[in-house]
């Protein structure tokens, strides 16, 4: 789990992101990547208890 060195809470932000992350995948959201040049959308998922991005996509791929 990637925290910032300055996090004043740094127990509290790894428990957020988790639930973060299990809702995300089990919602299915999209992420919009807006700093990433290769990856404008992605997803989570969830193999062996870690989470991953999957499904690269581009904002026109989104399924209305």
């Amino acid at each position: 789990p990637w925290i910032m060195g300055y996090d004043m809470r740094p127990i509290n932000t790894l428990e957020e992101k988790q639930e973060i992350l299990e809702t995300a995948v089990r919602e299915e959201w999209y992420f919009f990547m807006e700093h990433d040049s290769q990856n404008e959308v992605i997803r989570i998922e969830k193999q062996n208890d870690k989470f991953r991005a999957r499904g690269e996509m581009t904002l026109p791929d989104i399924p209305e």
